[in-house]
């Protein structure tokens, strides 16, 4: 199986996912098998024999890439294949393009059980993918939600500072510490929850009550 590590930028793979993995792999017990350079893991020379003798599988189908992205040119993006299996980790999920998300998708075209699609990410945006994956009937997809407030290891004075300055109730909370997302976008001038609110809500003819009108004039 090959595994690709997906982000928007070189800074964010190194500084963030790339050195989260370096973190686990030096706690594995077979940490040896492998061989970890500035932005990919491969199979060491000897687990490499091994696997192209005992199973005939060449190490280059049995590696971790990382890869960047560029919304402006996304077929340098496509055409990634592997009999064996893929998974795709893809960090900061919330602002992929949705082009890029496409694309991803030509990899797992192969039939193999060993297909995986592994996004994460701060709910920050009210469009996409990945709000689509958390509001709508997408049953490919399990779904994982974290608090952390709940997250063992976590200093509780980051949570509470975000809390006492921005309120239990804001946005800010909702996205970096309960990991909701937000009641509206950073741009938007009428919160989502008031729009469904009032989509769901019943009208109430009233023959007494003032005539509202409602414009939007053009520039």
């Amino acid at each position: 199986m090959s595994i690709i590590c997906l982000a928007n930028s070189e800074t964010q793979l190194k500084t963030t996912l790339w050195a989260e993995v370096s973190k686990w792999l030096s706690l594995l017990p077979n940490k040896h098998w492998f061989e970890m350079q500035s932005l990919s893991l491969h199979p060491a020379p000897w687990y490499s024999d091994v696997l192209h003798c005992s199973l005939g599988i060449d190490s280059k189908h049995y590696s971790t890439m990382c890869r960047t992205y560029s919304e402006e040119r996304p077929d340098t993006f496509v055409g990634h294949h592997n009999t064996h299996g893929t998974a795709v980790i893809n960090d900061e999920a919330s602002g992929t393009p949705d082009v890029i998300n496409t694309s991803t998708l030509g990899f797992f075209t192969e039939q193999n059980a060993n297909r995986f699609w592994i996004m994460t990410s701060n709910p920050r945006r009210l469009e996409g993918w990945f709000y689509d994956i958390f509001n709508k009937p997408l049953n490919e997809w399990k779904r994982f939600q974290i608090d952390t407030r709940t997250v063992e290891g976590i200093d509780p004075s980051f949570h509470e500072g975000i809390i006492a300055r921005y309120g239990l109730d804001s946005d800010v909370t909702r996205v970096e510490v309960c990991g909701q997302f937000p009641q509206q976008d950073i741009d938007s001038f009428i919160p989502l929850n008031i729009i469904e609110e009032a989509l769901n809500r019943e009208p109430c003819p009233d023959p007494y009550a003032p005539l509202i009108m409602g414009c939007d004039i053009a520039e």
